[in-house]
This record gives structure tokens, sequence and C-alpha cells, in this order.
């Protein structure tokens, strides 16, 4: 049989009453933790949509959605550097358009 009298086994009852009651502690903690970082991933990913949208806004003219002067030089600069090192070739056609606005 076994070795452990009857009252060794009424004294396990507390404890594993107390374990018990940590573990659902534990657990409804996790799910808190879990809730949070749900809510703080899904306000990160508005944010980056948000910078996105923020960047092209800047980079773009409002009226003909185009690169503006200060991204058309960026990107110049960038496609300079590629073109020295051999990676492509570039040509270049600019436009002046007196008076577009009107």
């Amino acid at each position: 049989m076994s070795d452990y009298m009857p009252r060794d086994l009424i004294a396990m009852i507390p404890i594993i009453g107390f374990a018990a009651y940590i573990s659902i502690g534990i657990t409804k903690r996790g799910i808190e933790i879990l809730k949070h970082l749900k809510s703080a991933t899904e306000v990160k990913q508005e944010l980056m949509i948000k910078n996105i949208i923020m960047d092209k806004l800047s980079k773009t003219d409002a009226l003909t959605d185009l690169y503006n002067h200060i991204t058309f030089h960026e990107y110049l600069e960038k496609l300079i550097e590629q073109s020295e090192c051999g990676y492509l070739s570039i040509h270049l056609a600019v436009l002046d358009i007196d008076n577009f606005k009107k």
C-alpha cells in the first residue's frame, strides 16, 4: 500500500489548493500581458502606416502628386552613385513649365 498516512493526504490539500491559486493568478496575468501586447502591436502598426503616409506626403507635390524638388535631388544622388558603380546607366530630361499652377 501507500506510505502516506491519512493526515499526510489531508495536509496536501491546502498545498495543492495554494499551487492552483498561484497557477490561476499567473495565467490571468499572462492573458493580461498578451492583451496589452496585442494592443501595443496594433498601435505600432497604425503609427507605421501614418508614418508611411506622412513620408509620401512630404516627398510629393499636392497638386501634381509628383516628387518634389528635394526628393528629386535625393533620388538623383542615389542614381548617380549607382551609375558610377556601373550598376545602371542614367538619362535625365528636365522640363520647366512656366505658370504651371495657372
